[in-house]
């Protein structure tokens, strides 16, 4: 199953300044059709190269997340 995975989702490039939003885990007592994104808007700050990836920091401030945990609005 995985050796047939399909691996083409293309994310639009960030950066520093644009609006997004951030992925979070619901909770098992949460209802499906309650959004997976948060509800605020944060701004891109920071854009950091660590072992080839790219990690971003936004004006939350409390980490560095990677680009399939933002969403560009």
């Amino acid at each position: 199953m995985v050796s047939q995975a399909n691996k083409t989702r293309r994310y639009p490039e960030l950066k520093i300044g644009d609006e997004v939003k951030i992925y979070r885990k619901k909770p098992i007592t949460e209802k499906e059709r309650t959004s997976v994104w948060q509800p605020q808007i944060y701004t891109v700050e920071n854009i950091t190269t660590k072992f080839g990836q790219e990690y971003y920091r936004t004006s939350q401030g409390s980490r560095e997340y990677l680009r399939f945990e933002l969403l560009k609005v």
